[in-house]
């Protein structure tokens, strides 16, 4: 795969996990220059989120029923299932028409439940201190960084040094499907202020080694009156 593939197959590569280094570096330097690919991601995350939560809502039949209904024709069989898909791509459209403006470079921040920020950094990319804004309706902080599933890593620590010096820790942490090492932090319980976050992967013989590093300084915003 390389830089002149579609958008929308290079999205999927991302969010599947199967994009070599240095595909996912190219596609991380594009998120930071291009909210409307950032966009795209979220859209596209989204709509696989509501999928999964559909089929997991989903109730086997009844083992004891003995009288099925009539069948009813191949065409009608697939309408539930295209509504449904329809209904995901148009609460994915909905999601993103009703996204707050894109923050300036340097600054996350993004409205509702859970505030997503993510701390990856390319080798090509800057290093400065990322300026975080918590909304005053935001409940949860969620750190995310972007580590594929390696043969040599077992799992990942999060060392998480606080404004006033000491240090929380989060071990035997994992990349989900989506590629990403994920931590949610009570966002009330966060004082303002910097941070410094130091993910180290851990081998399967138990050795640590340095894998990402990042600083940021946290804000909250005051509530609207």
């Amino acid at each position: 795969m390389n830089a002149a593939a579609p958008a929308s197959e290079r999205i999927r590569a991302y969010l599947d996990g199967t994009m070599n280094e240095q595909q996912l570096e190219e596609f991380e330097l594009a998120l930071f220059d291009d909210p409307d690919l950032a966009e795209a991601v979220d859209a596209e995350r989204l709509l696989r989120d509501g999928l999964r939560e559909m089929q997991a809502r989903r109730k086997p039949e009844p083992a004891n029923v003995a009288v099925l209904p009539p069948r009813r024709s191949p065409a009608l069989q697939w309408l539930p299932l295209a509504a449904s898909l329809a209904l995901g791509v148009m609460l994915g459209a909905l999601a993103v028409s009703l996204r707050a403006p894109a923050p300036p470079p340097a600054t996350a921040g993004i409205g509702g439940k859970t505030l997503f920020v993510g701390l990856s950094l390319s080798r090509s990319a800057p290093s400065d201190e990322l300026l975080v804004r918590i909304p005053a309706d935001t409940p949860q902080l969620t750190l995310q960084f972007t580590r594929p599933k390696a043969s040599d890593v077992r799992d990942y620590l999060l060392e998480l040094e606080m404004p006033d010096g000491s240090r929380q820790s989060f071990a035997h942490l994992l990349p989900e499907a989506d590629s990403n090492v994920y931590v949610g932090l009570a966002a009330a319980a966060l004082p303002a202020g910097r941070y410094h976050a130091r993910l180290y992967a851990i081998g399967d013989d138990g050795s640590r080694r340095d894998d990402q590093e990042r600083r940021f300084v946290l804000d909250h915003a005051a509530a609207a009156r």
